[in-house]
C-alpha cells in the first residue's frame, strides 16, 4: 500500500509492479531509476518510497545518518514538490545541507526560474553510456586493447556463452565470493555494499524479471552479468562479475552480453565510476559516446 509523504515506506518486492510502472512512464536515461537498482541497493541507502502529489519520491538514509531525497519521478512541474523535499530534510530531519540528488538535466530546466533553489553536477555519479554496435564489434584503434584481451583468452582457453539461468546461481556466488577476497570487501565499504548488493540479485534474479548471461569454462561459471532495459533504446548493466584469476573475462562477458542481450538496443549504460580512479579509467577505456550528467539540488546558501 503506498504511502504519502512524509509517510515512507520501505521498499519491497511487493512493490515492483508499482514502481516499475512509474520509471518506465518516465523513461529516464539515469541508471538510478529502475526497480531492480533501487531494490538491489535498498539496504544500503535504507530506500523508502511514498507519493507526493502527482510525483514519486524515494527517501534515502545513509549508515553515518545523512539523508537525501532522488529527484521526484513524474509530470512537468515539480519544482514546487522539490521546495518541499528540501525543507523537509532541513526542518523535520534536521539535515544542515538537504539535498535532492541523482536529478537529470530535465528536473534542472524545470528549476531554471526557481529561486532559492541551487544545482551542482555531480561528476562522481555521471553514468558512461555506449554504442552498443561497438561493445560488440570492440572495431576501431581506440578498442584494440579490448580485442587484444579476448584474443589472448580465446588461444589458451575455450568457453560457452549462455544465458543465465536459476542453475548458475551456487556457481555464480563462488565467483562473487572471489571477486569479493579480491576487491578486499571486508575493508572497503563501497565494494562490500556491492557484494550485498550482487547477492541480491541472485536471490531475485527472475522475481525482478532481470535478463542474465554467463560464461562457463569446462562447465563451470567464470563469469555472469545482469542487466535490462532502463528505457526504449537503452540497456542498463547492473551487475558484472568474473573471477579474477583470469582478468580477460571482465573484457569477454562484456562483450558476449552485449552481442547476446543488447545487440538490437541502441545504447549500454553501465553506469557510474562513484569517484573510484581506477573504476573511471576502465570506463572511460571502452570509449563512451557520451556522458549523463546528474546534479545534486540544493536549498541556495545552504
Amino acid at each position: 500500500m503506498a504511502t504519502e509523504f512524509p509517510v515512507f515506506k520501505p521498499l519491497e518486492l511487493s512493490d515492483r509492479e508499482e514502481i516499475h510502472r512509474q520509471l518506465w512512464d518516465y523513461q529516464s536515461e539515469i541508471s538510478e531509476y529502475t526497480f531492480s537498482n533501487l531494490f538491489l541497493w535498498r539496504r544500503h541507502y535504507n530506500i523508502a518510497w511514498a507519493y507526493c502529489r502527482d510525483w514519486l519520491v524515494f527517501h534515502c538514509r545513509l549508515a553515518d545518518g545523512r539523508e537525501f531525497c532522488l529527484q521526484p519521478l513524474g509530470p512537468w512541474g515539480r519544482a514546487l514538490v522539490v521546495r518541499r523535499l528540501l525543507e523537509w530534510l532541513r526542518d523535520d530531519r534536521r539535515q544542515p545541507q538537504p539535498s535532492v540528488e541523482r536529478a537529470d538535466s530535465r528536473l534542472l530546466t524545470e528549476l531554471a526560474d526557481v529561486t532559492g533553489v541551487s544545482g551542482a553536477a555531480d561528476r562522481d555519479h555521471f553514468d558512461y553510456v555506449y554504442h552498443s554496435a561497438r561493445m560488440i564489434s570492440l572495431e576501431g584503434r581506440d578498442l584494440h586493447a579490448k580485442r587484444n584481451n579476448i584474443n589472448r583468452f580465446l588461444r589458451a582457453q575455450d568457453f560457452t556463452y549462455t544465458e543465465f539461468r536459476e542453475e548458475h546461481v551456487a556457481e555464480a556466488r563462488r565467483v562473487k565470493r572471489e571477486w569479493c577476497d579480491w576487491r578486499r570487501c571486508r575493508d572497503e565499504t563501497g565494494a562490500a555494499a556491492e557484494c550485498a548488493a550482487t547477492d541480491e540479485a541472485l536471490d531475485n534474479f527472475a522475481a525482478l524479471g532481470l535478463t542474465g548471461g554467463v560464461i562457463l569454462i569446462e562447465g563451470q561459471v567464470a563469469a555472469f552479468s545482469f542487466g535490462e532495459l532502463l528505457n526504449h533504446n537503452t540497456a542498463v548493466i547492473h551487475i558484472e562479475k568474473a573471477s579474477p584469476r583470469m582478468p580477460e573475462l571482465f573484457t569477454l562477458v562484456n562483450q558476449q552480453f552485449a552481442a547476446a542481450a543488447w545487440k538490437d538496443t541502441a545504447w549500454i549504460n553501465r553506469e557510474q565510476d562513484l569517484g573510484h580512479a581506477g573504476l573511471r579509467q576502465a570506463k572511460m577505456s571502452y570509449q563512451p559516446d557520451h556522458l549523463v550528467e546528474k546534479y545534486r539540488i540544493g536549498l541556495a546558501g545552504a
